[in-house]
């Protein structure tokens, strides 16, 4: 690249060689035509020239390499693919192969046998081998045990296997006893029950009251979720303030918030304990 551009520069330089006395002569015999001359004249009729022809070489140079380097992924997509796809096998002939020449079957056996008749040589060497941590295949594949184990079973005494009518079914099945009472529940308390649960008075009493239960549960809950909201903003600027260097205020922080918990605590097991009284006293005027 550097030679062409060698090249080229040495011929715009003859060229210019070449056309600047004749563009000085005639810009010569204007000046004298018309009294004035100026020679700045000569530069701008001769640049543009220049660099449209060194601009015209450097966009063919580009042309040239982003063509080479197409060829080139090409060449490389296609080795690829090359690689990627499996060895194609004429089966057709592999089989017309086999049936003229029966022999090569024989060679071929002989050939496998040979190979593993030496790995089978070279396997002692490498299992005794303590520094070798390859997996070493015995020589032999072959039941070692001529006679097979007996088989037993606790439930019987022959050495039988069990049959399928032996099996229990689904029809032998013990059927499921059914569901007892608790003995503590005469069936006079049972009888009371179920007069009160169809009692129109008695159930909206009980739904009024477990929707007041619900309703106060929930306030709790939110109280709890700002109390936690709270002391995790509490943690987070005493951790900035130890960053910044102010005094470590960790202990203290610590104790506030046990002592949140404990009230908290303390809050929703008297007002718990409010709660069921009341349930008491309202299922008291109701039954």
């Amino acid at each position: 690249m550097s030679g062409d551009l060698q090249r080229l520069l040495q011929q715009l330089q003859q060229t210019q060689n070449q056309t600047q006395p004749q563009i000085r002569n005639q810009l010569l015999g204007e000046s004298s035509a018309t009294g004035v001359f100026n020679p700045h004249l000569l530069q701008p009729q001769l640049q543009p020239s220049f660099e449209l022809q060194l601009q015209q070489f450097q966009q063919q140079q580009r042309q040239q390499q982003q063509q080479q380097q197409q060829q080139q992924q090409q060449q490389l997509q296609q080795l690829q693919q090359q690689q990627q796809q499996p060895p194609v096998i004429d089966v057709s002939a592999a089989l017309n192969l086999v049936q003229l020449n029966p022999d090569l079957i024989n060679s071929l056996r002989a050939t496998l046998n040979a190979s593993s008749n030496q790995t089978s040589n070279q396997t002692p060497q490498q299992s005794a081998n303590p520094e070798s941590n390859s997996f070493a295949p015995p020589s032999t594949f072959f039941f070692p045990f001529t006679q097979p184990f007996p088989i037993s079973f606790a439930s019987s005494t022959d050495n039988t296997l069990p049959t399928f009518a032996s099996l229990p079914t689904p029809s032998q099945k013990q059927p499921e006893k059914p569901r007892e009472l608790p003995r503590k529940f005469s069936p006079e308390i049972l009888r009371l029950v179920a007069d009160l649960c169809e009692d129109a008075r008695v159930v909206s009493t009980i739904k009024t009251l477990k929707f007041a239960q619900a309703t106060r549960e929930a306030a709790l809950v939110e109280i709890w979720e700002t109390l936690t909201r709270k002391h995790e903003k509490m943690r987070q600027q005493s951790y900035a303030d130890e960053i910044i260097g102010k005094p470590d205020t960790g202990r203290q922080l610590e104790n506030t918030i046990q002592q949140d918990l404990l009230d908290f605590d303390r809050r929703v097991f008297k007002e718990m304990t409010d709660l069921i009284k009341k349930q008491q006293r309202e299922l008291e005027i109701v039954l």
